[in-house]
């Protein structure tokens, strides 16, 4: 059922969306204990400062967005035959996978930003010249990087993308330097107006090793390993997708992948160096809500299709009310 409606080539079928967000985020506006805001790994500190349930309603407002946004960047691309609106759906389950993070977090902020950057980038063509965007796109990464500084990795993606699409040209490589050298000129303008403002005294805390404990429930683990198998086995459908594809096909994919393994040096970050599974789950949402649909479309037997994302669903439901 759910596949069916997300599958239907309706913007209509977003609508749905914030109903999904709001049956997923029920218990955390009932009970609100244990929320954790992430703040560690920003260069701001105002997360916990807001009142749980602004900040929870905020929360999911920018999921809706981000979730509308990645699948509006999809439908823009060649990617699919027809428009898809299953991304968007995945970034909203992925997003609302851990109990403890319903609530304003930095890596919810940055999100937003770093898919307003992979936007961008996925409009960057051969011919047409790309100077305002890579330059955009820059900035968005360098913003998103404030919020969770991590993200701080991506900042070579304009590069990849430049290389893997476009000819060389010296002014468009060089967009990512003077996006870098501007935002970091306002953050240490602002800094000094307002010092307080951001961390940049207090660094050495976010690089810090650190261990947060949560307790995952196995269907936690069962959940994030179906997400992962499905991401691998949507690698395995794009490879073969290549043979028969057209050049601009091609390049996205290579996007994609770039992307996908950005996010796997992230992962490795997280995991042994702020032992924090929590963290990859959030990070893991734009990747996984990318290349998951490729499963979802491509395989040939539909009700697996079906078995597949309703599983996720309910056992994602299940967990947050009961366990």
């Amino acid at each position: 059922m759910i596949y069916r409606l997300f599958n239907i080539n309706k913007p209509i079928v977003l609508t749905t969306l914030p109903v999904i967000c709001v049956i997923l985020w029920l218990p955390s506006f009932l009970i609100t204990k244990g929320l954790s805001y992430l703040e560690k790994y920003s260069l701001l500190n105002f997360f916990s400062q807001l009142p749980i349930a602004f900040g929870q309603i905020l929360s999911m407002l920018i999921i809706l967005s981000t979730a509308i946004l990645i699948s509006y960047t999809i439908n823009k691309s060649e990617l699919f035959s027809k428009n898809q609106y299953l991304p968007a759906l995945i970034y909203v389950l992925v997003m609302s996978f851990i109990n403890e993070h319903h609530v304003i977090n930095p890596i919810v902020v940055a999100n937003l930003f770093l898919v307003l950057a992979i936007y961008m980038l996925f409009k960057i063509y051969r011919q047409i010249p790309c100077k305002n965007l890579i330059f955009k796109s820059s900035c968005l990464i360098m913003i998103a990087s404030i919020f969770y500084f991590p993200y701080i990795l991506f900042f070579p993606l304009p590069w990849i993308i430049l290389s893997i699409i476009r000819p060389f040209d010296t002014r468009e490589w060089l967009m990512p330097i003077v996006s870098l050298f501007l935002i970091v000129f306002y953050v240490v303008l602002i800094n000094e107006i307002h010092p307080s403002f951001f961390k940049l005294n207090n660094i050495y805390n976010i690089i810090a090793p650190e261990s947060t404990s949560i307790n995952y429930s196995i269907i936690i683990k069962i959940v994030f390993g179906l997400m992962v198998f499905g991401c691998f086995t949507s690698l395995i459908i794009l490879m073969k997708l290549n043979v028969k594809s057209t050049n601009r096909f091609r390049k996205l994919n290579l996007l994609i992948l770039s992307i996908f393994l950005i996010f796997i040096a992230l992962s490795i970050l997280n995991y042994f160096y702020y032992f924090n599974l929590s963290i990859i789950i959030l990070i893991s949402a734009i990747p996984v809500s990318l290349l998951l649909p490729f499963t979802l479309i491509h395989i040939k037997k539909k009700w697996l299709s079906e078995i597949y994302i309703s599983s996720i669903f309910i056992l994602i439901f299940f967990d947050l009310l009961f366990v």
